[in-house]
């Protein structure tokens, strides 16, 4: 199971408090999904240049970092409506204890960041055969 650190204060205040600063905030979606032989972390990173994505295992913990720059238009003008955020963004996930960091692939495929980190092959499930222990 994946950790993150949980801010009750930023869940109360941040909804009443975002106003016009929403769309200056960076933070994309995380899915993280459990499959049988793997973890699989999707982030959706949409403007996202693959140089501008960082990901690194640090010890237990997995680091996903990214900036979305502000496109630099040639023609001025004044924005009449802004929603998309730019900026950087960092998260740190608690990898769960099964899996192998050595087998981390990372990949991008319309604007979704795919992280894939296979369970050790000791923690995968196996079939242990049931012998008698009686004597003929």
């Amino acid at each position: 199971m994946f950790l993150t650190h949980y801010d009750p204060m930023a869940e109360v205040f941040g909804r009443h408090f975002q106003g016009a600063h929403a769309a200056s905030r960076f933070s994309p979606p995380v899915d993280i999904i459990e499959h049988k032989d793997a973890w699989v972390c999707a982030v959706d990173l949409p403007g996202v240049p693959l140089d501008q994505i960082d990901v690194q295992i640090k010890g237990d913990a997995l680091a996903v970092s990214a900036e979305r720059r502000k496109s630099e238009s040639k023609e001025a003008g004044r924005y009449a409506h802004a929603e998309r955020s730019f900026g950087k963004f960092h998260r740190v996930f608690t990898l769960p204890a099964d899996v192998d960091p050595e087998s981390v692939t990372a990949s991008s495929h319309d604007g979704v960041l795919e992280i894939r980190i296979a369970r050790s092959e000791r923690a995968k499930s196996r079939k242990i055969a049931v012998t008698s222990s009686q004597a003929s």
